[in-house]
Order: structure tokens, then sequence, then C-alpha cells
């Protein structure tokens, strides 16, 4: 269950109604006791039927279940038009060439993915004041979790350059993890023409904690350094230039439900329509799995 989006709901709303699917109760409403509902009404559902069923009143739509499965919960809305809906990553599983190939118009077009890094104040201005400069993203890290975050920084390059990669490259080095859901930790590069624009490395270090550094470099080889700050905690070196990564909590969903009744000249900070960021997502889905599956990981998923 995303109680990161059940946190915003409360921060940004007074009297709406949630409808939450999650197939352990016990669980989520351990979590949920240590929210403030204020007038805000909460209905659990340990079924998909169930939930679904009351897919009529929904203005917004979260899908944050693992990827397996999700989806399939896309059956049970195709008769109500829900105004917005947002998916996390990773979007697509093994089967991801059916997957892609069964979106419809309405979800390509009317879902977003939360690419977080997109609202980030401090980047919207790095973005501003480099325009068409940005050459190149270089991400150093251990135990990022690539299989799961790679998208993340791809998105970033794309979206702070106006560019799209062209071909998108990993190297396993390890998996880990129990069950079918695997942790991957290796590389990811995207390039542009042959020339390579994104650099991401993640090393597995057992007992350590996640960690990484991030630099942009500009057309004229200046490095810009920049540690991503996510609430009370930080990645990369101290004296790099500070972005705050705003969390799930912090969205202000009511404005993300009204961005279509904005002048189309206003400059907004959002989420990015599938749509948008779909060619890249496929050609990084697709080069994921087959890496996996020359490294000898055919059966996994990543999570």
């Amino acid at each position: 269950m995303g109680v990161s989006y059940v946190s915003s709901f409360l921060n940004f709303f007074y009297d709406v109604e949630i409808f939450i699917f999650d197939g352990d109760l016990k669980s989520a409403n351990k979590k949920l006791s240590f929210l403030d509902l204020g007038k805000n009404r909460i209905t659990l559902f340990e079924s998909v039927d169930d939930i679904m069923s009351c897919s009529e009143k929904f203005d917004l739509y979260v899908n944050s279940t693992q990827v397996l499965g999700r989806w399939g919960y896309e059956k049970y809305l195709v008769n109500h038009k829900i105004p917005k809906r947002i998916y996390e990553k990773p979007l697509f599983s093994r089967n991801f060439s059916a997957e892609i190939n069964g979106l419809t118009e309405v979800i390509l077009n009317n879902s977003y993915v939360n690419f977080s890094r997109r609202l980030s104040p401090e980047l919207n201005a790095l973005k501003r004041t480099h325009q068409g400069q940005i050459q190149k993203l270089i991400v150093r890290g251990k135990n990022l979790n690539l299989g799961s975050n790679w998208s993340h920084f791809l998105d970033l390059f794309c979206w702070l350059s106006n560019s799209e990669l062209d071909d998108i490259r990993f190297t396993v080095d390890r998996v880990h993890g129990s069950g079918q859901y695997g942790i991957l930790e290796g590389s990811c590069r995207g390039s542009i023409n042959g020339e390579e624009r994104v650099i991401v490395t993640s090393h597995f270090r057992p007992s350590a904690e996640k960690n990484y550094s991030s630099s942009i470099i500009l057309c004229n080889g200046t490095e810009i350094p920049f540690r991503e700050v996510f609430g009370a905690v930080s990645f990369g070196a101290s004296d790099g230039l500070a972005v705050n990564v705003p969390l799930a909590r912090d969205f202000d969903f009511g404005r993300m439900l009204n961005l279509d009744a904005l002048d189309s000249n206003t400059e907004v900070m959002r989420l990015p329509l599938i749509s948008e960021v779909l060619p890249v997502i496929y050609r990084g889905t697709r080069a994921l799995y087959a890496s996996l599956d020359k490294s000898g990981f055919d059966s996994v998923e990543v999570t």
C-alpha cells in the first residue's frame, strides 16, 4: 500500500474519500493508525473486485503495486473515465511487449509516471539556466537497486536536456534477494548517436546503506555535482548543489488534477505522461531483461 500517497491526500485535502486495496489488511491498518484522518474517509479492500466496484467514484487512481500483474487491473477500469492516473516504476515486467501493446489512448495520455525529480525546484532552475547545454549525466553509487531505479536517472537526463536516448545498455554484476523478484546492481548506459550521455553504476556492498553521487556535464566540459535531498535524507557530496526532490507525501494532487485548466503558456512542474516517456522506457526495459537473460537470470523480475 502506498502510505506516502495517502499522507499526501491527508495533507492537501480536507474532505475526501480514499479507497485502498491491500492484500494484507492487518498491515495496512497498522500503517494507517499513525495518520490523522481529519474529515477524510478511508475504506480498505482485500479484494480487487471489491475496490474496483467503486471505480466510478475515482477522481485519481494510483497504482503502486509490484510490477507483475500491474496492468491486469486495467480491465476493471475500461468502463470508467478516471480523470488522472499515476503509476509507480518499474512500469513493465518481462511481458513488456504485450503490456505496452495493451495500453489504450486513455492510459497513454491520461496517466503520469512518478518521476518526481521533475518536481524539484532546483533541477527546474538548473534546466532553465543551462538550456541546450547539458551534455551528460553521471551517477555513481552503491546499493541503488538499479533494476528498479534506472528509469529515474535516464528520464532525468532526457528531461533536463530535451533529448531522447536512442540506445540503452545494461551490465549485470549481481542479483540478490529472495523469490521471483530480484535486486539488481551493475551499470546502465544511455547513448545518442553512439555517444554516451548517461552513465549509472551501482556496486553491491553488503551491510552498507544506499548512497550515490551525481554530476551533470555541460557541453563546455563544466561539471556540476549535485546531491539529492529527500526530506531528511540526502545522497551525494555535501558540497554539491542541493536539489530537493519531493516525496509522494508532498505531492499536491489537487493541483495535478487541475493542470488542464492552466493557460498553455504557464510554466508548471509536473510528472510526465506515459506517452512522453514510453520510447525510452521501452528501450530500457528491453535492454534490462536482455541483460538479465544473458547473465543467467532469465526468470527474475525486478522490484
